[in-house]
């Protein structure tokens, strides 16, 4: 079999869709990716894009997931949003999301002792750019 896809181009976005223990959509994160290399992300900023807020919400809800789910979607030259991944795991884009004051670990914990979450703590700060950075250093 030969599988063909379209070329897509434009802006690509990393989602951090994060339901409760019971499969709960709860928030979810967005950043727009700047640099990537080797499939992971080096470089992103959080923003409040809402459109891609709640197609990741709906995916939350239609999954009923336990956790973070990583969804990746680009953005097509006529502004139109295609999702083109989704991992049941905490991905490399998350620790942009936890420095913005995503602590999703936190909650997780919070849950599991049967406490109350509070949602601000799931509630990325909207413009915080990092980039991951590697050093040279000799292995001996």
């Amino acid at each position: 079999y030969i599988i063909i896809q379209e070329k897509l181009t434009g802006n690509e976005f990393g989602l951090d869709v994060m339901n409760d223990l019971e499969g709960n959509n709860v928030a979810v994160s967005v950043k727009q990716k700047l640099a990537m290399r080797a499939g992971e992300t080096d470089k992103s900023i959080t923003i409040d894009l809402p459109e891609v807020r709640e197609m990741g919400r709906k995916i939350g809800l239609v999954l009923k997931h336990v956790g973070n789910l990583d969804v990746d979607i680009m953005q097509r030259a006529n502004g139109d949003y295609c999702v083109l991944e989704l991992n049941p795991r905490f991905g490399g884009g998350y620790p942009f999301s936890y420095e913005a004051g995503v602590n999703m670990p936190k909650a997780i914990i919070q849950w599991v002792k049967g406490e109350k979450v509070d949602p601000a703590i799931l509630v990325p700060m909207y413009g915080k750019m990092f980039a991951k950075n590697d050093y040279l250093m000799e292995i001996k």
